[in-house]
């Protein structure tokens, strides 16, 4: 990934925070690690504040690493976190992608999703 594509990158994860996303980058060794790790951090939160999460977006380490393979996409996982003691917490998925989708391409970033919760979103990098 180019130095232009990360900071666009950078950017639209920084909305998404400010809007009550959790967004991580190359974040845990996997997605089943890092959904673990979500879900544990957002049960642990303060109820006032773990009442403003509208949902989850992250790639992990593996999906960075791929970046050497095939530089020019990059996958994302979204949706609400499923947690032990609450439930889930957070926005519909496809919901959560939609708003994923307007962050990244505010950013001037290109995406493809299909709009389906069963489908990750793909950054498309030049």
């Amino acid at each position: 990934m180019n130095d232009t594509s990360k900071n666009k990158l950078n950017a639209a994860f920084r909305s998404l925070r400010k809007e009550g996303f959790i967004a991580r980058q190359s974040f845990s060794c996997c997605g089943s690690c890092a959904g673990y790790e979500l879900a544990t951090a957002v049960s642990e939160m303060p109820e006032a504040k773990r009442a403003r999460v509208k949902g989850v977006v992250f790639y992990t380490k593996q999906d960075a690493a791929n970046l050497r393979w095939k530089p020019t996409s990059l996958f994302l996982a979204y949706g609400p976190l499923d947690t032990q003691a609450y439930g889930e917490i957070g926005l519909p998925t496809e919901t959560v992608g939609a708003a994923v989708v307007q962050a990244l391409n505010a950013a001037g970033l290109a995406t493809r999703w299909d709009g389906t919760a069963s489908a990750k979103i793909e950054v498309v990098l030049p």
